[in-house]
């Protein structure tokens, strides 16, 4: 869970006056929102977050969407623009036009693509025949490179 039902509280006091306490958003809200939020970032991050608890973006994000399930029964028309707004962001983050900020070291990732210490060479296996395969030459000079051997017999 990335957020409790007193973050939510804290941000939105009105939906007390709505009836509602933090045990019931803890357990009638906050896990359907954050499924809503693992679903839409899916596509561009492993989710679920293994520490979301500590990203000032997705607690944000979190109580947000939490809010907009209390909201939807509350005002539909508010709820129209406050879930697209939302939206919106969550775009803007798959896109990698807004970072996910770190609480715990102040940095921010932003992944349009999967990194990956092999990267930037050519293709080493693909979906043809395995004994198509090969391995960048490049990417074997660089390996050996690193581990202090230099020659073709590996001394």
């Amino acid at each position: 869970m990335y957020i409790t039902g007193e973050d939510v509280f804290r941000r939105y006091p009105v939906m007390r006056n709505w009836g509602m306490t933090p045990q019931l958003v803890d357990s009638d809200l906050i896990p359907y929102a954050e499924a809503e939020l693992n679903g839409l970032l899916s596509g561009a991050f492993a989710v679920p977050f293994t520490d979301g608890s500590s990203s000032f973006t997705i607690k944000d994000l979190s109580i947000e969407l939490t809010y907009c399930k209390a909201l939807f029964t509350k005002d539909p028309k508010q709820w129209t623009a406050r879930h697209q707004a939302v939206l919106d962001r969550i775009e803007r983050i798959k896109l990698g036009q807004e970072t996910i900020s770190d609480v715990g070291s102040g940095t921010a990732s932003s992944l349009n693509e999967a990194w990956s210490s092999t990267m930037n060479y050519a293709p080493v296996h693909g979906m043809a025949d395995a004994e198509d395969s090969r391995i960048d030459p490049m990417q074997l000079r660089d390996e050996r490179d690193k581990r202090g051997t230099f020659g073709d017999d590996g001394q």
